[in-house]
């Protein structure tokens, strides 16, 4: 009656798993631990059509004798189990935390002594012996097979506790579960008889992948809406840029310079004008660009811009440019605004005027630029947490740098000596 019992529950299990591997197959961007989970499941259905046969056979001498096999796949799949389950732990933990590689080596005696096992298994009176009518009994070594199994649960008991904060509370506590549930099932087989392991198990495994798919929806979510805010920011500085890369002021002061022109030096005007144009085109084509552009197109921009305030300027402004390299991207219109303070705050406040340098260099980590003057200078400390209308253009090329390139942008500035901008891209960001 127990065994018909046992194989009953196991049945109902075996339907629910094989809904819930086909449901796994069936999902799409599985994760590297998700993959294992998903062979977890398919090993586990493979160990409870094993077990369903046992308990229907048991008390049938003849049957039970013809299916041998099945008693040593009872073992080997048990044990395999609890081997995939190491990895899977340690390949979920590593998604958060480096894992050292020695922690996945503790399986490895374990599948050794696996092989031996299993083929141990076929000679009765070792593991487990069989009745004459037809019953399971465990042999005298059977302690050793438990003790084995249960050994490298207990590391993974270890494990889990040890990353308990990456892992999480409700994480922790599921794997807890499944590492300790199999020892207490152990135990429960050899005093009342009762085949639970594989329905735990089965049971913990529906469990832990509810848990693993809720918190990846959680996760595919709020990543959609990060992106949604984040295209949402662009748009909205895109719109600043527009705004503060064509000032009246500048354009009054280009069209100026051209009228004069017009009457004193008719070619002059002319190449005035084409490069006014490609600069407008440029500004306008840039606001619709997503994706970081070469350095090499945003330095021929700067230099457009530097010959259009050279008209007002003259032999006032001096630009240097000092480049290193020029093998990197970035985020469009990041180096005029630069310039662009540089004269405007810089020298452009001076008398005499003053020199701009542009500087690219490789570092350890990444590439760094340098816009530099000895203008003016200011107190950066006045404009800390702040976004004035001066300073908007400044605002978005660092908002820019950071979603787009993971680069970040420093001011060092002393009044009456000059200011330096610096900008850096880390290596990562140039994949």
């Amino acid at each position: 009656m127990l065994n018909q019992f046992n194989a009953a529950m196991e049945l109902s299990v075996i339907v629910m798993m094989m809904a819930l591997f086909f449901a796994c197959i069936l999902k799409k961007e599985r994760k590297a631990h998700q993959n294992l989970l998903v062979g977890i499941i398919g090993l586990d259905i493979m160990a409870l059509v094993c077990d369903f046969g046992l308990w229907m056979s048991l008390g049938n001498s003849e049957l039970i004798k013809n299916i041998k096999i099945l008693w040593a796949l009872n073992y080997l799949f048990a044990y395999i189990l609890i081997i995939l389950f190491h990895y899977y732990l340690l390949t979920l933990i590593s998604v958060k935390v480096k894992v050292p590689k020695t922690l996945y080596y503790i399986a490895i005696p374990l599948a050794i002594i696996v092989t031996a096992i299993y083929f141990s298994s076929f000679y009765n009176g070792i593991f487990f012996v069989i009745s004459k009518s037809g019953e399971y009994v465990h042999g005298q070594l059977n302690w050793v097979n438990e003790l084995i199994r249960i050994s490298l649960l207990l590391v993974d008991v270890v494990i889990t506790v040890i990353y308990s904060k990456k892992l999480g509370i409700k994480q922790t506590v599921l794997l807890l579960l499944y590492e300790t549930v199999p020892i207490a099932s152990f135990f429960f087989e050899n005093r009342y008889r009762l085949g639970i392991i594989y329905i735990a198990v089965s049971v913990l495994i529906l469990i832990e992948y509810i848990s693993v798919s809720v918190e990846q929806d959680i996760l595919l979510a709020k990543q959609k809406q990060h992106m949604a805010e984040q295209e949402k920011r662009l748009t909205v500085e895109k719109t600043k840029i527009m705004i503060s890369q064509i000032q009246p002021h500048f354009l009054y002061n280009v069209i100026s310079s051209i009228m004069s022109f017009c009457r004193e030096d008719p070619e002059k005007a002319v190449d005035a004008l084409a490069d006014f144009s490609d600069y407008l085109r440029t500004n306008m084509h840039s606001l619709s660009i997503e994706t970081p552009v070469s350095f090499k197109k945003e330095l021929e921009h700067v230099q457009r811009y530097v010959k259009l305030e050279k008209f007002r300027f003259s032999d006032r402004l001096d630009v240097e440019y000092d480049i290193g390299t020029t093998d990197f991207f970035l985020p469009s219109l990041t180096l005029q605004p630069l310039v662009e303070n540089a004269v405007k705050h810089g020298i452009g406040q001076r008398p005499d005027g003053g020199k701009i340098i542009l500087k690219t260099s490789l570092e350890n980590k990444g590439v760094k630029i340098t816009v530099s003057d000895d203008g003016v200078g200011f107190d950066t400390s006045v404009y800390e947490g702040q976004e004035t209308a001066e300073h908007i253009g400044i605002s978005n090329v660092r908002s820019r740098l950071s979603a787009m390139c993971s680069g970040t942008l420093t001011i060092d500035s002393t009044p009456d000596s000059g200011t330096v901008v610096t900008v850096f891209l880390p290596f990562e960001s140039q994949i």
